[in-house]
Formats: structure tokens, C-alpha cells, sequence
């Protein structure tokens, strides 16, 4: 399967590692020499406004047919201020769908001409691309202290490449103030459920601060109101800035991320049944988690997640009860992760920051370590 994304100053950067494409054999863990050019391919999404907006895109989905779907920001036009989401369609081999949109690649936005950009992806089981992120209504402040004031995007994309005419706003998009009027909110990840349903994460404004949010809607850009509070809404105040959001092997959904109060930072996760009802939350603060940047959900129902503070970089496990696993890692629950090199990488003296993890049929896990804008995976 596609195993790397690696974030380039010119662009998108994809890694097919240890495939099996068009009879050329690799060994597990090498470039695939039957993907792209020796095993990358570079597509031109260059992040656009993402770095306004944490944990915005890229997104990644790979179809039962192997072909991968790949979405980014990409800057459109010159000011610097104006920016789109692009989706590219791969066939096995890294080359571009040309039955894709316009040679293989899509490009959208969520309402008018609004600058926009991706939070993540997520296949319907009839084919259709559900496509969500952010939309920017306006920009606030002044000179070198603007930031873009966001509504929460929607699309679907139909197999061609086209937006679905009966889909969000039926017009196959849609941008929405969904939790208060006038305030922030946009999408980080979605989870399309076997009804057809989908479930939509991502951070909101209020009065109480900025919090994790989750709705679950129709494709017609309905909310469900028998979700989460009965409004269609169900929420999480202790994480303010997210780093990943799943649905379990049990269909309960698990937020991760980090709580930025006013004192030290501290790593939070949070769980959600099927309804949307909130089952628990836990603070990592104990096992030195000051930001937590990467989870997984494993098949028992526990959560693996990565993070750091100021001890280090760790690997950790919780429990379905919530509780940190004295039984994993080589230090009463955590495991101390980086790599000797790191520090060549980074000048200034920043942990390496965990990604993302994957956790395989036999249990063992793989973390992606970020050299923290270095340009290195």
C-alpha cells in the first residue's frame, strides 16, 4: 500500500514502499521501483493558507482497487492570500488518472470564490469522495497580524472527478458556521459510516474557548439531531488543538490532541460512543505529554499515541478504561522514540515530533517522525 507522505518546499511528495506493481519486485521497506520515478512521485500542492490552520491537510485514501486519492491546499493566483483545494487520483503505478477530473487532478472550493483548503478525505461506500476542510469568509486584523476568520467545508466528489449535483447544498458543496454564528470553525478529518452518513471533526470557537467538535450529517449537508447532544453536535473542551480523530473496531470515535489552558499544555484524548455521547476523557500530563501529535485505536479498543515534552519524545498506551498501560513500553507505560540523527536535522534543539502511527494485522506499530520543518520524515 501507499506507506509515505513527506511535505516538500516544492510540493506533495508521495513514497510507494514495498509494493508489488507490474511484476517489478521490492523488498518490504524499499522504494517500489514500479511507482512513479524509482518509487516517488511529487504532485504541485504547495499548502497554500495551511499554515494559518493547524493540522489542515494533506489528506490520503486509498480505493479497493489500489488506486490512492490526495488532496492538499494549493496556492491559486499571486497576492498569497487566495488558495484552493487540490485532489489528485493515482492508478497503482503513480501515474495520474486521466478519466480524473482534468488529467487527474480536481480542483474546488466550498462556497463561492472564497479561499480554500483540505482537512481530510474519506470514501463513501458507493465510490463518492467526501472532501472536508475549511473555508475562508474573511480575513481579520491588519498588516502582519491578519488571520482568516473560517467556516467549515463540505464536498462530494463523484467518481469522474465532478461534484455530485445532489450533494452538500445540492450542488455538491457547502460552507457552514456550524456551532455559533460568527465565530471559527472548521474541519480536520471525516469518517463516512456504512449508511451512507457521514461523521465531521474539527475545532470551534465559542464563549468557552476554542474546542474539539463532531456532527454527524447527511450528504445532503443535513445535521443528524440524535447525535452527540441532541443537536447534532457532541463535543470535546479539553482539546484545543487536534492531531487525530478515528473510528474504533466497535464504532465508538476517538479525538486526540493537545489542551492549551493558560498554565503548561497538557495531551488529552477523548472518547465517544456510536450516539456521540462522551464516555471519558484522560490528561497524559502524568506521563510527560505535553502535546500530543499522533494516536491509533488498536482492535482490544485501546488508543496508542505518540507525543512530547520537555523529557522527550514517547510512544504510549492507553486502555479502553482510559488508564495509561503499565504493561507497555520500557518505562511504566511509555517508550522513549527518536533517532540519533534527529539532532543533525535539527539546529535548534526541537524533538522530533511523531506524526502519525500504523498498526499492523500482527500488532507492531510504525511512527512517522517529523525533523520539525526541517524537511526530513
Amino acid at each position: 500500500p501507499m506507506t509515505g507522505v513527506q511535505l516538500a518546499g516544492t510540493g506533495l511528495v508521495l513514497a510507494g514502499i514495498g509494493m508489488y506493481v507490474g511484476g517489478v519486485v521490492a523488498a518490504p521497506g524499499d522504494l517500489d521501483p514500479g511507482f512513479g520515478d524509482h518509487g516517488r512521485v511529487q504532485l504541485p500542492f504547495d499548502g497554500g493558507d495551511d499554515l494559518y490552520v493547524a493540522r489542515a491537510g494533506p489528506a490520503i485514501v486509498q480505493q479497493s482497487d489500489g488506486r490512492v486519492l490526495v488532496a492538499r491546499t494549493d496556492w491559486a493566483g499571486s497576492d498569497g492570500m487566495d488558495s484552493e483545494v487540490a485532489v489528485a487520483l493515482l492508478l497503482p503505478d503513480g501515474t495520474l488518472d486521466p478519466e480524473f477530473g482534468i488529467g487527474g487532478f480536481v480542483r474546488l472550493r466550498f462556497r463561492g470564490a472564497e479561499a480554500a483548503g483540505v482537512g481530510g478525505l474519506a470514501l463513501l461506500p458507493d465510490g463518492r469522495l467526501v472532501v472536508v476542510g475549511y473555508s475562508i469568509k474573511a480575513w481579520l486584523g491588519g498588516g502582519m497580524g491578519q488571520y482568516p476568520d473560517l467556516d467549515t467545508g463540505l464536498a462530494l466528489v463523484r467518481t469522474d472527478g465532478s461534484l455530485d449535483p445532489g450533494g452538500f447544498g445540492n450542488g455538491g458543496r457547502l460552507a457552514l458556521d456550524l456551532p455559533a454564528a460568527g465565530r471559527s470553525d472548521y474541519a480536520v478529518a471525516t469518517v463516512a459510516l456504512e449508511d451512507g452518513r457521514i461523521i465531521v471533526a474539527g475545532t470551534a470557537d465559542s464563549n468557552s474557548g476554542t474546542r474539539f467538535f463532531m456532527v454527524r450529517m447527511t450528504t445532503q449537508g443535513n445535521l443528524d439531531p440524535s447525535f452527540g447532544e441532541r443537536d447534532g453536535f457532541a463535543w470535546a473542551g479539553s482539546i484545543t488543538q487536534p492531531s487525530g480523530f478515528h473510528r474504533t473496531a466497535s464504532g465508538q470515535f476517538v479525538a486526540c490532541g493537545t489542551w492549551l489552558p493558560s498554565s503548561a499544555p497538557e495531551g488529552r484524548i477523548a472518547r465517544f460512543d456510536s450516539a456521540g455521547d462522551l464516555v471519558g476523557e484522560t490528561s497524559l500530563a502524568s506521563a510527560g505529554i505535553e502535546y500530543l501529535n499522533a494516536c491509533a485505536p488498536g482492535k482490544d479498543g485501546s488508543v496508542v499515541f505518540g507525543g512530547y515534552g520537555q523529557a522527550g519524545t514517547w510512544l504510549g498506551r492507553v486502555g479502553v478504561d482510559g488508564r495509561l498501560d503499565s504493561a507497555f513500553g520500557e518505562q511504566s507505560g511509555r517508550t522513549p522514540i527518536g533517532c540519533v540523527s534527529c539532532g543533525i536535522w535539527d539546529g535548534l534543539g526541537y524533538p522530533a515530533a511523531p506524526t502519525d502511527i500504523a498498526i499492523s494485522a500482527d500488532g507492531r506499530l510504525t511512527v512517522a517522525l517529523d525533523g520539525y520543518g526541517w524537511g526530513h520524515l
